[in-house]
């Protein structure tokens, strides 16, 4: 999953806006995902651990379709319930 984030610290929307139409922000990428695979069996479970900051939610809302990936692909062979908005499944003391 690659992002464009800017150089600049912006404190808010507006001054986002003023310095983006004035061609002021300089963008660089950032890749959150590269070159990841893994495959799932039926039947099987999956943990993702990590610190904050590790890229689990991403991955996860790219499995679940929340978003979409910048490159490659990704097969699901039945459902995923996108419960990540809603904050189900974290311990916010982990």
């Amino acid at each position: 999953m690659k992002f464009r984030l800017t150089d600049q610290k912006v404190d808010n929307l507006k001054e986002y806006f003023i310095r983006m139409v004035k061609r002021k922000l300089n963008y660089h990428e950032f890749w959150a995902l590269k070159d990841v695979t893994f495959h799932v069996r039926r039947g099987w479970r999956m943990g993702i651990l990590g610190l904050n900051g590790a890229v689990k939610s991403t991955l996860l809302k790219i499995v679940a379709g929340v978003l979409k990936p910048s490159e490659g692909e990704i097969k699901v062979k039945g459902s995923v319930v996108p419960l990540l908005e809603l904050g189900a499944g974290f311990d916010k003391e982990y």
